[in-house]
């Protein structure tokens, strides 16, 4: 009997685990800043001038729209480029109204905590 017990416990222990990391992987986990009040929200920022030439970026580790508003808002801190980010497929698209170095990317995308697999200008 206390077999039974253990293993009762033991399934409702698992099924709120599971429930957990579900809830996790669809962006509502507290790690990312999902589910309350230390949601990221992505903040707007256009192009003021010409486009000089557009860029699409790889990132790794984004898991949720906390984490793709949390890479957006760093990438957009830089001047001279404005970034569109979409955790889903782990991509970035650039557009870059002066130059800016590859190196300036990758180091914002890992101080926001993520990191940047490639990088590829479009003409």
């Amino acid at each position: 009997m206390g077999t039974y017990i253990v293993l009762a416990i033991l399934a409702i222990v698992i099924l709120y685990a599971l429930r957990g990391t579900l809830g996790h992987l669809k962006g509502q986990g507290g790690c990312c800043g999902g589910g309350g009040s230390g949601e990221v929200l992505a903040e707007k920022k256009e192009i003021k001038g010409p486009v000089l030439f557009t860029a699409r970026a790889k990132i790794g580790g984004m898991h949720c729209e906390n984490c793709q508003n949390r890479v957006q808002n760093r990438l957009n801190k830089i001047d001279g480029l404005v970034a569109k980010v979409n955790y889903r497929d782990g991509s970035a698209l650039l557009s870059y109204e002066k130059e800016v170095s590859e190196e300036t990317i990758r180091q914002t995308v890992k101080d926001a905590g993520y990191e940047l697999i490639s990088l590829e200008k479009n003409a």
